[in-house]
């Protein structure tokens, strides 16, 4: 496991392997099967086409920070290189709503703030021909911009690790939740 920032290094020493969570991830929704219905369970917990796979890429999403920064990511909360403008420099403004719905920087201390509206998962070549896409959308745009590598790689292990498991064990419910059903109407 790496810490998503340095303030959190200490995980290192204490956190379990991302490869060996999946697999114990794995189990628990095998076992779970055995008690409930999976199919009430799938759309919080089972692979899904995802739309969009972070609000901060969303062309009309904004973060407000408590002393009034405005943010697309809250990991970027806080952190003044990341703000893309202040409430107070757009209360006066009539020209645009929010300067952040157009990714112009309105502060004096952001340097670059990430582009995140220009994401796009298909134009790694990587990403573009995985089969997991449509589940990912080629993970946080964050960890793309930060060209965290650790990052990039653990997310593309664990959908190879968790999808198969995961949708055969859906698979599995549905088939015990048949058999069930018609041991019932016997």
């Amino acid at each position: 496991m790496s810490p998503y920032t340095d303030a959190c290094t200490s995980v290192n020493r204490t956190a379990v392997d991302p490869k060996e969570f999946d697999e114990m991830e794995n189990g628990f929704r095998d076992s779970l099967g055995s008690y409930i219905d999976l199919s009430e369970f799938v759309y919080a917990n089972y692979p899904r086409a995802l739309p969009l796979n972070c609000s901060a890429v969303a062309k009309h999403s904004v973060i407000f920070g408590p002393d009034g920064e405005m943010y697309k990511c809250p990991h970027d909360l806080g952190v003044k290189s990341m703000t893309h403008g202040h409430l107070e420099q757009t209360a006066n403004s009539s020209s645009s709503l929010l300067p952040i719905l157009n990714n112009q920087s309105k502060s004096a201390e952001a340097s670059a703030p990430h582009d995140y509206p220009s994401y796009d998962p298909f134009a790694s070549s990587t990403c573009s021909q995985c089969r997991y896409l449509p589940n990912c959308l080629g993970g946080c745009p964050k960890e793309k911009f930060d060209d965290r590598q650790y990052y990039l790689g653990s997310i593309c292990e664990t959908w190879e690790t968790i999808f198969e498991p995961m949708v055969r064990n859906f698979a599995d419910s549905l088939q015990r939740t048949e058999a069930e059903a018609a041991l019932a109407v016997l």
